[in-house]
């Protein structure tokens, strides 16, 4: 079986449809009934069903069918951002089971209002656990009509500012109230004339603006005889390949398990959240850690073949280096510093060949301490600890009263003709500030020759 395979498990009213989708076909498997009293039972049943279709441990999606669910729509009067936490409270009145025993997911209908769902957390934790323990791991936990209603709105966009979808499945329909592709309101009734007309009517006394009426999936004539009892007017959606409830859920479905898109309402959350988040992704994530693993050793092996390539030449550099010197002078030691000593013996002997006319440039001391002498202010107080000359560097350390003193002794120097940096300063534990202070005398300015007149 193809990797691309994508899985649905279609729960409602304890019967459970096995779909695959596979390059872009629904196929239906077969269909389980699940006991939860028997819950070990059935779900050896669904993993034997999945196993004995191809099935390779692909992550799986629960669709809930509609009367396993509770949708209700709440006000927001604040207009703030909707939290979850808030809104299971909100909600509780319309639930007919605590909200500490519900899992539930809204969906923001602009910012007046947003349509909540809500399920009972045991049943579904139940089939969860079962399959989790054989190996089939739920990804998403979404009601199968939200999913076909995602399917129906990607291909009937702006169809009318504020309309009534009527989806028939069998003996049951759909009832979508969408302002501006988002549905505002849900529900869930018998597909029968007047049951239909009666919610139509509900909702038309409770909204404050019109509504058009729009049917996929409905008997003949079903739609007119709505538009007639209730006085609502009624408009032609796009077709769709297969108006059949499971087949357009089917193929949002796999786009969710694909990646493309998230669950409009994701119910696996909360006490059906896996103990894994990446349970899905688990084999993948293996895969890569083993790659990157994989990808380090040789890296590692690498840079030891490189190391030891270096360490090589090194050595043969050093051998040949110490040939060389043995064969220049057999009869010393070798030193430790072999360049530098080679350096050394050519510079004596570009001396004595008279290969080198430059003369190094002796700067006398007294010149540069009689200018230090006449930079030292005479109304600055100051103590000199150290005064160094060294070959035409002057290095001063002394104490001074402030920063700003050791700043004048600075510009003194200046003054006298020498280049001096920022005096370096730090404060004394008791009193007065330490300085330093490094100054040279600057080169001459080379004179560059002039050229004679041809």
């Amino acid at each position: 079986m193809s990797v691309k395979s994508r899985w649905i498990l279609s729960l409602g009213r304890g019967h459970l449809d096995v779909v695959r989708v596979a390059s872009g076909v629904v196929e239906r498997i077969e269909g389980i009934d699940v006991d939860f009293q028997a819950i070990s039972a059935a779900t050896e049943t669904i993993a034997g069903v999945l196993e004995r279709h191809g099935y390779a441990g692909e992550p799986v999606l629960l669709a809930l069918g509609s009367g396993d669910v509770v949708s209700t729509t709440v006000a927001n009067a604040s207009g703030k951002a909707l939290k979850r936490a808030a809104l299971a409270f909100l909600v509780e009145p319309a639930l007919p089971w605590s909200v500490e025993d519900s899992v539930l997911d809204f969906e923001p209908s602009g910012t007046s209002r947003a349509l909540v769902v809500a399920s009972e957390a045991a049943p579904l934790r139940q089939l969860m656990s079962g399959l989790q323990e054989r190996g089939i791991c739920v990804a998403s936990v979404t009601p199968l009509a939200r999913l076909e209603l995602a399917e129906h709105l990607a291909k009937s966009r702006a169809l009318a500012p504020r309309y009534a979808l009527i989806w028939g499945r069998g003996d049951t329909a759909d009832i979508w109230l969408v302002e501006n592709d988002r549905p505002v309101l849900w529900r869930w009734v018998p597909l029968e004339i007047p049951a239909v007309a009666q919610t139509l009517t509900q909702i038309a006394l409770c909204e404050h603006e019109d509504f058009v009426l729009v049917g996929r999936n409905l008997p003949a004539e079903f739609l007119a005889s709505l538009s007639e009892q209730t006085g609502l007017k009624s408009v032609e959606a796009s077709p769709l390949d297969s108006e059949e409830l499971l087949d357009c859920a089917a193929q949002q479905a796999a786009a969710v398990l694909a990646g493309r898109c998230d669950a409009p309402l994701e119910l696996c959350r909360d006490q059906l959240a896996p103990a894994d988040r990446r349970r899905s992704i688990r084999r993948e994530l293996r895969l890569l850690q083993g790659a990157a693993a994989l990808l380090i050793v040789m890296l590692g092996l690498a840079a030891g073949f490189k190391g030891r390539q270096v360490e090589a030449i090194r050595a043969d550099c050093e051998t040949r280096r110490s040939e060389l010197f043995h064969e220049l002078f057999p009869n010393e030691k070798i030193p430790v510093a072999v360049n530098t000593r080679l350096q050394g013996e050519v510079t004596r002997l570009k001396g004595v060949r008279g290969e080198s006319t430059d003369l190094p440039q002796m700067t006398p001391y007294f010149g540069i301490l009689e200018r230090l002498l006449r930079a030292l202010p005479e109304s600055l107080r100051f103590r000199l600890l150290e005064v160094r000359i060294e070959n035409g560097r002057l290095y001063v350390v002394g104490q001074v009263r402030a920063h700003g003193d050791a700043d004048r002794i600075a510009d003194g120097l200046r003054a006298a003709g020498l280049d001096v940096g920022a005096p370096n300063t730090n404060r004394l534990e008791k009193e007065g500030v330490e300085f330093r202070i490094s100054a040279h005398v600057p080169a001459p300015p080379s004179k560059k020759p002039t050229r004679r007149p041809a």
